[in-house]
């Protein structure tokens, strides 16, 4: 794994106006999803192998899975 996303007790908006917290791969897949929304916009010309190096070179390193 070159690139890990957070799942674990993510705060989340709810229905009822107010938020809940939630766990697992259903909460880090919008993270990515969003990120990967905000790099299109900002670089709509790079390549697949510039947004891996992006997401790579710009994560926290040296850290442990929760």
């Amino acid at each position: 794994v070159d690139v890990y996303a957070a799942g674990t007790d993510i705060t989340s908006s709810v229905p009822t106006s107010s938020t809940a917290r939630y766990s697992g791969t259903s909460m880090a897949a919008p993270q990515i999803t969003g990120m990967c929304a905000l790099l299109m916009q900002a670089h709509p010309d790079w390549t697949p192998a510039q947004w891996s190096n992006w997401f790579k070179d710009n994560a926290a390193k040296n850290r442990n899975p929760p």
